[in-house]
């Protein structure tokens, strides 16, 4: 990750820019994971840790007493978006425009 501050020069507002790579088979999580407020992160974590025994993160969703085991139940079922997530979380989807707590 790599991130900066780009400053309007008229008003000197410093916005943050985050700059996030990630492999194909992680994009749906880091897109998640990088698309709300802190709030929304930390209540999304929190819920899928003590709800569903699993970890969350940009990286992936996994169960937290065996991390070679994801979500689905294999290493090899492909997760392709956010809403793949929420179904698994066994939430209703939110769009990125309402995700800040």
């Amino acid at each position: 990750m790599v991130f900066c501050v780009i400053r309007d020069p008229q008003t000197a507002v410093g916005r943050r820019l985050d700059l996030v790579a990630s492999r194909r088979s992680e994009f749906p999580f880091a897109l998640l994971a990088w698309s709300g407020n802190a709030i929304f992160e930390r209540q999304l974590r929190e819920y899928a840790k003590e709800v569903k025994g699993w970890v969350f993160d940009g990286h992936g969703l996994w169960k937290k007493e065996n991390p070679s085991e994801c979500a689905t139940g294999t290493m090899d079922t492909m997760i392709e978006t956010e809403k793949d997530i929420f179904c698994i979380l066994g939430l209703d989807y939110l769009d990125p425009s309402d995700r800040n707590c």
